[in-house]
């Protein structure tokens, strides 16, 4: 089992997640909709990886997820700073694949 982290961004719905998954040089490894249950995330998530540090956008809600995926499951999770968080609703490319790819991002890069 390798011990290079994974960097997850989460955006976060009260029906669903967006996940994306980056590698430590940025490669997109993963990014797909799941239920949310942070079994479910976390359970996607593992194939990449066991060392997870994730971003998810503050939210109502997120918190409760957040605490799960860092309690039960082990996760270094961070919300995302929300000066940066507000700014991605106005980008042009506002997606939820592309919002989870910036949390991603925003969290490996630090």
């Amino acid at each position: 089992m390798t011990t290079v982290p994974v960097f997850v961004g989460l955006d976060y719905h009260s029906k669903a997640i967006q996940v994306c998954v980056l590698s430590a040089t940025g490669q997109v490894l993963g990014n797909k909709p799941l239920p949310n249950t942070a079994a479910a995330v976390d359970a996607f998530v593992r194939r990449f990886g066991p060392r997870i540090t994730a971003a998810i956008e503050a939210c109502p809600g997120a918190a409760h997820l957040a605490d799960e995926l860092a309690g039960r499951f082990g996760w270094d999770i961070r919300q995302g700073h929300p000066g940066f968080v507000a700014r991605m609703r106005q980008s042009p490319d506002k997606t939820d694949w592309a919002d989870a790819r910036v949390l991603a991002d925003l969290v490996r890069v630090g």
